[in-house]
């Protein structure tokens, strides 16, 4: 699989493993569970930097 999407989900993993969370969720994916009536647990959301994007992009992160 190849394309930006499969990048910043990548790019999310290493992430949460670098953050010793348990998920890092991208607000468009958030926003698209939202729309679907997903229930979605607490979150912070923030910005964050990742490799290869010339700007932050958004997410929540879950904590443990």
């Amino acid at each position: 699989m190849i394309g930006d999407t499969v990048n910043v989900a990548a790019r999310l993993e290493e992430l949460c493993s670098e953050l010793g969370c348990e998920v890092i969720i991208s607000a468009a994916t958030w926003t698209l569970a939202r729309a679907g009536d997903f229930e979605l647990p607490a979150a912070e959301q923030t910005s964050v930097n990742l490799r290869g994007r010339g700007e932050p992009v958004q997410v929540f992160r879950v904590a443990p």
